[in-house]
């Protein structure tokens, strides 16, 4: 029988090597200017890429977030724009919480120091939904309730912001610090004579 996965959610991942030793150096400075979160620490600065030492990155970062946006939804009526940046610190023994964007149309980590095996677990809205649970001898993209992806040094990934996710416990000496980022949609979506038309 073909077995259809319909539906599916769009994740990129990509290399980058635009990130400059100025714009890390910059970022990193933030390192003493952090307040508590649920399990680790974020930056008390939300707007990281609004610092004119990071104009290029942002263009860099809202560029590629475009890319991945046409390619998934194959449109030009709009773009998205970065609305919100920070830094998360996660020391030995912290984690990240699970959580998911809202205000957000998609979201993206860019990561500038892993630890060993470092990974984004993603959840399924299935496991909130799914009221049976059965002892499954593989997992498929139709039976798993949880997607992980490896991570490296200056990895970004890009996600729809209202996917949960978490980050386990940090098992190592090593900080693993990672720039987040939130973005909405600029442009016109729909069509008047439709009557859908909305401009933002």
């Amino acid at each position: 029988m073909n077995i259809l996965p319909l539906f599916p959610r769009a994740v990129g991942l990509e290399k980058v090597n635009f990130i400059s030793t100025l714009e890390r150096d910059h970022l990193l400075s933030y390192e003493n200017k952090l307040q508590p979160n649920y399990g680790n620490r974020l930056t008390v600065n939300t707007h990281l890429l609004d610092d004119k030492e990071l104009t290029n990155l942002k263009q860099n970062l809202e560029s590629v977030l475009n890319n991945f946006f046409y390619e998934v939804y194959k449109t030009k009526q709009c773009k998205l724009y970065i609305t919100q940046s920070w830094l998360n610190f996660t020391e030995k023994d912290e984690f990240h919480h699970q959580h998911w964007h809202p205000n957000s149309f998609m979201s993206g980590v860019l990561y500038l120091q892993t630890i060993p095996d470092d990974r984004i677990e993603f959840i399924s809205h299935l496991e909130y939904l799914n009221f049976f649970e059965f002892d499954s001898e593989e997992n498929t993209p139709f039976n798993t309730k949880r997607r992980w992806k490896s991570v490296e040094d200056n990895t970004l990934i890009l996600f729809p912001s209202n996917m949960k996710h978490e980050v386990k416990r940090n098992t190592s000496s090593t900080t693993r610090i990672s720039l987040a980022f939130n973005s909405f949609v600029k442009g016109t979506l729909g069509k008047p004579e439709q009557l859908k038309e909305l401009n933002l």
